[in-house]
């Protein structure tokens, strides 16, 4: 959803289906088709530096340019997602105008 997510989001429908292992690189994949700026979303931001070794949320070794998604069978990386699939969510409203891509930004309030 979107808007006062996550605890009252407005429905968006948006014919998308995520699924991974690695559950930084789908929110990663989230971000990105959601119109989002990675950079400015301190948790996805950070998540790839140097974690203790049994943190069994992202995979040791593993970072934001290794991510690769499927789009009708070629292999694309989150980047490209972001340019051609990115669909503008509106953000809970104390997000809203800080973590857009530029493209989608609007006005915080």
């Amino acid at each position: 959803g979107e808007g006062n997510a996550p605890l009252h989001p407005t429905a968006k429908r948006s014919g998308l289906l995520m699924a991974g292992f690695n559950p930084a690189a789908v929110d990663h994949l989230a971000a990105a088709l959601m119109g989002l700026d990675w950079r400015k979303i301190a948790l996805l931001r950070e998540i790839w530096y140097p974690l203790p070794p049994d943190y069994p949320l992202v995979p040791e070794g593993s970072s934001r340019d290794q991510i690769h998604v499927v789009v009708d069978g070629v292999v694309r990386d989150l980047d490209w997602v972001e340019e051609h699939l990115a669909i503008p969510f509106e953000p809970p409203p104390g997000w809203k105008g800080r973590v857009e891509l530029e493209r989608f930004a609007t006005p915080s309030g």
